[in-house]
């Protein structure tokens, strides 16, 4: 049987109803846009063995090809079968690495495109600007120091962490703590990073080797988020900033 065909867009949500057995569903996407498509079960208590879920052949097909975010979310004791995404465009590679920190201090240079670092605990030092880009590093707890190069992804994690972008198209997350993001070292990047969660006065944004003052920036409202550029060009978007609430105290220029 298939379910009801229900259209959805950026801000809407659809639960399907609760019940027992086997089924298939169908949602239309009708615009970009960003969707998380959740999957998970509820424990009514009337059997014993009653929390398993398998979901098989997810699949996005059909229809022109819509520009956005699509993410599956599963939790424990979960289950997916053939995923499919169709005519979709789908921009996450798996990683060409997987390289693991300990629980101590790391020193972790990396060099192969498209690979995942996970620094664990510790005050750790990952690297990854020596590769072509593509990359992702978590810093998880610590006071770690996080180098990427072009068009990598950057977690900081708990603790006082200090983001390089030594090329443009850098994602830049700090997750907590009082966070320094380093939109430009030494030049002006190829295309503007992004920083994904500054808090004004506790957050610095770091401009390095431009021989800039905080006179000479422009910080310009675009949408919900905060531009920073020089005469040379865009730095950096710091996201869901505004503009307006920037000081010189919110940048450390060297």
């Amino acid at each position: 049987m298939l379910g009801e065909v229900t259209p959805l867009d950026a801000s809407s949500t659809f639960v399907f109803p609760q019940e027992t057995g086997y089924d298939s569903f169908s949602y239309t996407f009708e615009e970009g846009g960003t969707f998380t498509i959740g999957v998970g079960v509820v424990d009514v208590g009337d059997a014993l063995g009653n929390t398993g879920l398998l979901v098989d052949n997810f699949s996005l097909s059909g229809g022109p090809v819509i520009p956005g975010t699509y993410t599956v979310q599963l939790n424990a004791e979960e289950n997916v079968e053939g995923i499919d995404f169709g005519n979709q465009e789908e921009d996450s590679p798996p990683p060409s690495e997987t390289i693991f920190g300990t629980p101590d201090d790391d020193e972790l240079n990396i060099f192969d495109d498209e690979a995942i670092a996970f620094a664990g605990d510790g005050d750790d030092l990952v690297d990854t600007s020596g590769s072509s880009g593509n990359s992702r590093s978590y810093g998880g707890p610590g006071d770690d120091i996080l180098i990427g190069g072009s068009d990598d992804r950057l977690f900081g994690g708990s603790g006082d962490d200090r983001l390089f972008a030594t090329d443009g198209g850098t994602l830049m997350s700090g997750d907590g703590g009082a966070d320094q993001f380093w939109v430009a070292t030494a030049f002006i990047p190829s295309s503007q990073n992004i920083v994904a969660d500054f808090e004004s006065g506790i957050d610095v944004i770091g401009i390095g080797g431009l021989d800039v003052t905080f006179s000479e920036l422009s910080i310009t409202q675009v949408g919900d988020d905060a531009v920073v550029s020089v005469s040379g060009g865009d730095l950096a978007t710091l996201l869901g900033v505004e503009a307006n609430v920037l000081s010189g105290d919110d940048f450390l220029l060297v």
